[in-house]
């Protein structure tokens, strides 16, 4: 009889220093994919959010955080402007980019920005309970690759912003974002 280990008690859940200096630095540098094979590789713009979770090999797929090395993509050849569009909908920024420093050395290591996902496009988009953190590195390396990393959840606390008709929603608030909101607007929320 074979011995099949049991994911029973794994979780992996690395800080955001560990996921900057360690993985994505590793990433970037090329030829450490043993060292960093725990996170999988994907353009998360060719997949729908509740598509990624499926996509994990090396991760346990009920874990609510999922991880991801996301190529840069840009909208066009000359532009520095990130392409987050998918089939179905897209990625909004909503907040200010977060400095991720390491602890030791109090060095700025990489910029954390938070993005909730919308379905439909505009003006007709619906908010989702899908939330994605972009870690944005500040270091490079000669003929390094870019990517950044994501960490892919839905949140189940996620609270709509109130906003009139037809202003823009800029921020999207919950116990897992920046900014705290307590006024609630009841909206349509898409799993």
């Amino acid at each position: 009889m074979d011995f099949q280990p049991s994911r029973a008690g794994y979780g992996f859940h690395p800080t955001d220093e560990v996921l900057v200096n360690h993985y994505l630095r590793l990433k970037m540098l090329g030829g450490h994919e043993q060292d960093v094979s725990i996170i999988e590789e994907v353009n998360v713009c060719d997949y729908e959010p509740w598509e990624l979770p499926g996509l994990l090999g090396n991760q346990d797929p009920n874990d609510p955080k999922c991880y991801f090395f996301s190529p840069r993509s840009y909208e066009d050849a000359n532009s520095h402007r990130a392409n987050r569009k998918t089939e179905g909908g897209f990625w909004k920024l909503t907040g200010k980019g977060r400095t991720v420093k390491a602890k030791a050395t109090k060095e700025h290591i990489a910029t954390k920005k938070t993005l909730v996902f919308y379905q439909k496009s505009v003006p007709h988009a619906v908010m989702t309970k899908w939330v994605m953190h972009e870690y944005h590195p500040t270091f490079s390396f000669h003929n390094q690759r870019e990517f950044v990393l994501c960490k892919l959840k839905k949140d189940p606390e996620a609270i709509i912003p109130t906003y009139e008709e037809g202003e823009a929603s800029s921020t999207v608030t919950s116990h897992h974002l920046e900014n705290q909101n307590s006024d609630t607007a009841t909206s349509e929320i898409i799993p």
